[in-house]
Order: structure tokens, then C-alpha cells, then sequence
């Protein structure tokens, strides 16, 4: 080796090269040929290359660096930066391999060339980052994926162990771990920005695959489908099948479960819930799509989407739209119910000419549903529409609205946007000349008292004064122009907002334009209720918050020039909204005194039967620190405390009627104003846990993370939800005797079908069962009866009986 690299430098000195460029010679062969070994190691699973890699690495490093030596470098380069930066970066060569570098530096090997390579040669430590790290780039991210992907197959050996020797003979780690490592590859190709979809199908039809999408869900809350077998309960000959059903091109997806949800509104939203089985082969399809069509996105849309938020929607709003004179909202009228086949179709026809999948995405928005509770209700195929609720339908959403984004993005706004010619205004020029006004005798005359002081300093000091003057007389520094406009546009999911600087009748043929765009090309129908224009002092209310304009109240001070009104948008708290919202949850209730109406704290039924106290108050706390997260890009978050208060003091009220303590005001003496109490963790060591009202953060900024508004209001608490007896809901004795003949009150309630008597394995499951089982008001003579098993009567089960479900529409009846 050493002699190979003697007899190539004395080579390449003869052609005339210098030190430093057989430096980077050699260097740019030591990063190919460590990338070649890890790519091999990584795509084929060498393990045993990772000891000759390194191996090869200490040779040629030591060979390399040691032939040229620090004095060397000195002595032809002198003491320059290049030099010294190369003689730097030969003292950091490590002795073994490190995996531990940063990869968001890392530059492609491609684009490696003299040019970014002297310029690297600057720094010693960017030498020494930017050769390995481009010698790592590619293997170390297999190497990432590959150490993931053991960590799922690992969540799935369990059943694997469980399954048949047929299966065990299809399914293992090494085949896992490859397609994953081939779908890594994929995406890579895919941010290259290809125009067509490369072909997936082999994909959907690899049960390995298709066992990786399911890892992915396997641990997801999610409801039932029409087969009624969750998740997890899926196995994995299931899936082998499921891969060969693909294959075969026989795969038919089975109806989803409709479900109906309430919405803010009251009206009821429709949820299609799939099957287990085809769950999968969504999730599968997602992953192969995703990475595809994200680059494609326009940067306006921000809903279901990576990275983005309805944070980042609003963050968007608030530094690029200035100025606006009119807010336009729409929203699309049941626009998921209305997404049409044939151009969804065109769509996909337009990125792929794999027909299989364009037949398999067919057969996936064609499929109709079934309405358990209304069979009338029910359709066998759907004619239009994808099913809301479902894993693939936010991604087919968003190519179907891309249209939408792109058509407004370059051929609606270059329309409606007409830049500022960038004139000055005639009256403000006045303003800052000193000849042939009252300005230049008053200036002449200080010069004459203060023969002291510098002229510059005097005319200094007086155009400050000048220029507040102007401020305060409102006069502008571009000159108004009529035809000046900016036309503003962002999207999340159905819902989308444009920005208009400009006058109305051009607002109203925006509206137009946009409502015949949706008609013609996309066939979808605006909402015409919850479409409107808004003056900017009126505001809107979109994604939560109250987005106003009111540009004269927002004053920004600068002492040393003037006082000048912002431009920018101001987002505050529709407190009446979220007010009307925790009442719908049960949180806080409207009490009437006469002509007045206000609201109050009331206790939530649904945690009064969670595990602990302190399940309890925690939920409230993450309520209210939801609420603070989510608002932080307001600047008036103030306007939460009230909110805050009604949720403390609901949460007083809900453990002073866990234990009988009648107020708040008792619950207050007994755990504090912030409702502080303390417990041990399983080590033993004591924590505490209080309801303190959050500071606010943020100072109208607006955090990116991905927060949700209804994240923050529908949490689902551990423990049990509901009661194991009715009467901490509706007391028996406000009841008649369920008993026929019987004309007293009832004093208790009885479980029709008694605890001790449910069989199940799962404790878990025994509880539930408890908590929903029928229960019917008896008299306390009755109640002795039956369980002395002297009763007579007419059977239990045919009596009418009450659960959590009814109780509360009895209550409401009476």
C-alpha cells in the first residue's frame, strides 16, 4: 500500500501538482472508497465490512498524512491558511470510524469539486466535518434505518413466534430489514423531484412491506371496522394473504363503518371507518405517495402535512400580510363528500402510468359504507367522495386541492397583485427641504443665539422635529397610487383565507372567480354561509383565533423618531367562542339571574371516576396548557384567565363531589387555591402536582410545533370514564320502582347482570363491562329479594333498565 501511494505521488509531482491538490486528490479517494464500503455494508448487510473499513480507513490515513508532513506543507506553501488547515485537519483524523456526526452539513459527493473544496480549506474543523461527513452521508442513513427497522421487527417477533412454520419460512428479519432499507432509496429519489411516480407496485404486494406499514399502526387508538377485529389482532398470515390478494390484482376492499360525530356547529360530521385489513394497504400506499407529492405541495397549503401546522399557517399570515384591506374566508361545503372520481383519476394518470395503481386507488374511493345504526342509510358504492376519517384520504385531499393552490398562486394573484411604482409623495418631499419655507428663517435664527453649537447638530436635532411633525399629520411616504393592490392566499385542509389590499369590487370578483374555478374544474360548491368578505376592522375567525387589522390601533413607539401604526395582522382569543365550546364539553354551564347571563363552573361527570386525584388534576392542567400553547401567537393572552379560572374552579367542584364536600369553596380549604396534592411514584419518592394557572409565552410569536386547538380540549384520561353505579349520577330515590305492583321510591341500584358474575381474563375488560352494564331502580324491599334470591317477579332483563348512556336523557325527559 504504501509503495502504491509513493509511486502515484511521485507521478503526479512530475505533471506538475502541488501538495495541497495531491492532498485533495488523495482525500477525495479516501471519501469514495469509505462511501463504497458503507454502501455496501448497509444495502447488503455486510457486518463484517465495518472491521476492513476501518482498517482500510487507518492505512490510507496514516500512509497519506504521514508521507505529507507538516513541514512539508510549511515549506512549499508557507505558513497560509490553506496550509495550516490542512495541517490542522491531519491532526483530527480520528483513529477508528466516528457514527456520530451531524448529517444536516453533509454536501452530496457529486458536487465535491475544487472549487468547494479549497474553499473548505479554510478552517480546519470544516475540513475535517465536510470529508467525513461526505464520506458517511449515504451509508450512515442506511445505517440509521436499518437500526430502526430491527427495532420494529423486534415489536413484531412475538407474533412471528406464535405464527406457523409457513410463516416463519416467509417472513424474516433479513427481508424486513431490506425493504425497508429499498423504501429508504425510494424517498431519496423521490426529493430528487421526479416528474412521474416511479413504480410501486412491488411494493403493496411485498408482505414484508406491508408488515412495516402495519407495524406502524399497530399501536394506534383507533375504532373498529366493519369486521369488527382491531388493530393488533390482525396476524400475520393475515397479511401474507393480503400481499397475495395484491398480487394476484383480486384485492376488494370491504365497506367502511360509517359513524357520526358532532360537530362545533351542531350538525353531525360522517367518519368512515375501515377495515383492519385495508387499514394496512392505506397506510402502505400513504408511505409510497407521501414523499412524492409533498415536494409538489405549493407552500400556501399547511394542512396534513409534514412539518407544518396550523401554527405554521398562522405564523405565515402574521409576517407576510401587510396592509390588507380586505379578509376573504371560504370554506368548502362538504368538500370530502364531494371529491370527484374521474378528476382524482386524471390526477394520478397525470404522475404515474402504472395502471395497477390507478385501478387499486379506484377501488379505494369507489368503496361505499354501511350505517350500522340506519341500514337505509346505508350505500354499497360511492359515486363521489373519499371517506373522511380514513389514513389515506388527508393526502388525497391534498392533491386534489393542489389544483386549487397552484391555479391561485400563478394565475389568480399575478392578477390582483400590482406592485408600487415606488414614487415618493410631493408633500413629504416638501417636508424634509429647508429652502423657501418658514423652516429655513426659524433654523437661521437658532444658528444666530447658539453661535456655539454646530450647524449639523441643529439641523439634526430639527429634522427629528420635522419628522414627527409629518407623522403626526399623517402624511405618507410613497405616493398613493389606485392601482397599487397585494393579493394574499394560505390553505389549511378545506378551509382557506386570501388577503386583499385593494378596493371591494375587486374582493367580490376574487370571490367569483374563485367559487367558478371550484364549480368548473374541481365541481365543488362553496359554502356560501361561511363564505364572506370582511373589513379588516371587523376581522374573521380562522383556525381559532380572531384575526383583525385594526392597523390604527396598533401603535408601535420609537422615542427617538416617532410614533408609527403597524401593517401587520393582530391575532386575539375569541373568548365567547371558546367560552360556548367547554360549555358543549361539559366543562362550565350558563347560569341565568334575571336579565343577566353568565357563565360558571359546573363539575365534569366524566372524570369524577378516574384512577386518582391526581389523574384528575392533571387533565385539567394539560387543558390549560394546551390552551397557552396554542394561543401563544396572541399578544392579549390575558384574555385566557378568565377561562382558566372557570376550569380551576370546575375542577374544585368535580373533587368536592368525590368526596362530599358540597363547594368549592371546601375543596379550596382542603387541597389550596392551586388544588395542590402530593403522592409517591413507584420509587417512593414524593412529587406533587397543583392547578396552577400558566404564565403567558410567546409575546405573539407563533411556536411551530405542531399544536392543535382540539388536542388541547378532547383528552381522553386514562382511568375509567364511567361510573360503576348510577348513583353518583342520578340518585334512585328520585325514581319509581322499577318492580311492576310496586308503588315506592327507589332506594337503590341494581346491576342486572351482577360484577362477580362477568368472566373475562382482562380485569381491564371485566371493568368495562361493569361500568356499561344495565341497571334498574329498586325499592329496598325489592332489592333484599333479589339478592337473597327470593325474588318472584317478572324477569330482571325484561324490565326497563338504565345505563350511562340513558341516564342523563331520563333526567332531561322528567
Amino acid at each position: 500500500m504504501q509503495k502504491i501511494i509513493q509511486s502515484i505521488v511521485a507521478c503526479l509531482l512530475r505533471l506538475g501538482w502541488d501538495i495541497r491538490a495531491v492532498g485533495n486528490f488523495f482525500t477525495m479517494c479516501m471519501a469514495r472508497i469509505t462511501n463504497l464500503i458503507l454502501n455496501d455494508m448497509m444495502y447488503n448487510c455486510h457486518l463484517s465490512a465495518k472491521k476492513q473499513m476501518n482498517s482500510i480507513w487507518n492505512k490510507i490515513t496514516t500512509l497519506c498524512f504521514s508521507y505529507f508532513s507538516a513541514k512539508e506543507l510549511y515549506s512549499q506553501r508557507g505558513k497560509s491558511n490553506s496550509a495550516r488547515a490542512l495541517t490542522t485537519s491531519v491532526q483530527h483524523v480520528p483513529d477508528k470510524f466516528n457514527w456520530k456526526y451531524d448529517m444536516q452539513s453533509v454536501k452530496s459527493i457529486k458536487t465535491l469539486g475544487k472549487k468547494n473544496f479549497s474553499t473548505d480549506c479554510r478552517s480546519g474543523i470544516r475540513v475535517r466535518k465536510s470529508l467525513l461527513l461526505i464520506a458517511t452521508s449515504e451509508g450512515s442513513q442506511l445505517w440509521t434505518s436499518r437500526i430502526e427497522a430491527e427495532k420494529l421487527f423486534q415489536g413484531i417477533s412475538s407474533k412471528l413466534k406464535k405464527s406457523s412454520d409457513k410463516v416463519k419460512n416467509i417472513i424474516s428479519e433479513e427481508k424486513f430489514i431490506q425493504v425497508i432499507l429499498d423504501y429508504e432509496i425510494y424517498k431519496k429519489n423521490c426529493d430528487l423531484n421526479y416528474r412521474r411516480l416511479p413504480k410501486i407496485y412491488h411494493f403493496l404486494s411485498n408482505p414484508h412491506f406491508l408488515l412495516y406499514s402495519y407495524s406502524l399502526i399497530i399501536n394506534r387508538k383507533v375504532g373498529y371496522g366493519i369486521d369488527g377485529i382491531p388493530v393488533n389482532n390482525v396476524t400475520i398470515s393475515g397479511i401474507i394473504n393480503l400481499a397475495e390478494d395484491i398480487r394476484k390484482h383480486s384485492y376488494d376492499p370491504k365497506l367502511s363503518k360509517k359513524l357520526l360525530i358532532p360537530k362545533p356547529n351542531g350538525e353531525m360530521r360522517p367518519l368512515g371507518i375501515a377495515s383492519s385489513r385495508d387499514k394496512i394497504l392505506q397506510q402502505a400506499l400513504y408511505l409510497l405517495l407521501e414523499p412524492f407529492f409533498e415536494p409538489k405541495f405549493e407552500s400556501s397549503s399547511h394542512g396534513f402535512r409534514k412539518n407544518k401546522s396550523t401554527h405554521t399557517c398562522l405564523k405565515e399570515m402574521s409576517l407576510r400580510w401587510k396592509n390588507v384591506t380586505w379578509l376573504i374566508e371560504f370554506d368548502i361545503q362538504k368538500m370530502f363528500d364531494k371529491v370527484n372520481h374521474l378528476i382524482l383519476q386524471r390526477i394520478f394518470k397525470m404522475h404515474t402510468k402504472e395502471k395497477s395503481i390507478i385501478d387499486l386507488i379506484n377501488k379505494m374511493t369507489t368503496v361505499g359504507y354501511i350505517n350500522l345504526q340506519n341500514l337505509s342509510d346505508s350505500k354499497l358504492e360511492a359515486k363521489q367522495g373519499t371517506p373522511q376519517g380514513s389514513i389515506i384520504s388527508p393526502l388525497f385531499a391534498n392533491i386534489y386541492l393542489n389544483l386549487l393552490d397552484k391555479w391561485v398562486d400563478k394565475e389568480l394573484i399575478p392578477m390582483f397583485s400590482h406592485p408600487h411604482s415606488g414614487s415618493l409623495n410631493s408633500e413629504y418631499q416638501k417636508s424634509r427641504k429647508w429652502s423657501g419655507n418658514n423652516w429655513e428663517t426659524i433654523l437661521q435664527s437658532i444658528k444666530k443665539k447658539t453661535p456655539k453649537v454646530q450647524p449639523r447638530v441643529i439641523r439634526q436635532t430639527m429634522q427629528k422635529i420635522r419628522t414627527l411633525q409629518t407623522a403626526r399629520e399623517g402624511i405618507p411616504y410613497f405616493k398613493l397610487e389606485e392601482t397599487y393592490s397585494r393579493l394574499y392566499y394560505v390553505r389549511y385542509a378545506d378551509d382557506f383565507v386570501l388577503g386583499y389590499m385593494g378596493p371591494k369590487k375587486d374582493a367580490l370578483k376574487i370571490v367569483q372567480l374563485i367559487s367558478f374555478y371550484l364549480k368548473s374544474v374541481l365541481e365543488l360548491d362553496v359554502n356560501v354561509e361561511k363564505t364572506n368578505i370582511k373589513h379588516h376592522k371587523d376581522g374573521i375567525i380562522f383556525l381559532g383565533y380572531l384575526i383583525l387589522g385594526n392597523y390604527a390601533r396598533n401603535i408601535i413607539s420609537n422615542t427617538d423618531v416617532q410614533r408609527r401604526s403597524s401593517n401587520a395582522l393582530t391575532f386575539k382569543i375569541p373568548l365567547q367562542k371558546l367560552l360556548k365550546r367547554f360549555k358543549e364539553r361539559g366543562f362550565i354551564q350558563v347560569a341565568k339571574k334575571g336579565n343577566n347571563v353568565k357563565y360558571v363552573a359546573r363539575r365534569l361527570d366524566k372524570w369524577l371516576f378516574l384512577a386518582s386525584d391526581i389523574e384528575i388534576v392533571r387533565r385539567y392542567k394539560a387543558v390549560m396548557t394546551g390552551l397557552k400553547n396554542y394561543y401563544c401567537g396572541s399578544n392579549y393572552q390575558s384574555t385566557l384567565y378568565e377561562l382558566f379560572i372557570l376550569l380551576k374552579r370546575s375542577a374544585a367542584l368535580t373533587l368536592a363531589s368525590k368526596y362530599k364536600l358540597q363547594s368549592a369553596k371546601k375543596a379550596f380549604n382542603k387541597w389550596g387555591k392551586d388544588i395542590t396534592l402530593k403522592s409517591k411514584n413507584k420509587a417512593g419518592k414524593e412529587f406533587e402536582v397543583s392547578l396552577k394557572i400558566p404564565l403567558s409565552t410567546g409575546k405573539g410569536r407563533f411556536n411551530t410545533k405542531n399544536y392543535f386547538l382540539d388536542k388541547g380540549l378532547d383528552i381522553n384520561p386514562k382511568g375509567n370514564l364511567l361510573p360503576k353505579t348510577l348513583s353518583v349520577v342520578v340518585s334512585a330515590s328520585e325514581l319509581d320502582c322499577s318492580i311492576l305492583g310496586c308503588s315506592k321510591k327507589a332506594d337503590h341500584w341494581h346491576h342486572i347482570k351482577h360484577r362477580r358474575k362477568i368472566i373475562s381474563e382482562s380485569s381491564r375488560v371485566k371493568s368495562n363491562l361493569n361500568m356499561i352494564a344495565r341497571q334498574i331502580p329498586v325499592c329496598e324491599l325489592h332489592h333484599l329479594e333479589i339478592h337473597r334470591g327470593k325474588y318472584n317477579g317478572p324477569i330482571l332483563s325484561s324490565l326497563t333498565g338504565y345505563d350511562v348512556g340513558n341516564i342523563t336523557t331520563y333526567k332531561e325527559s322528567k
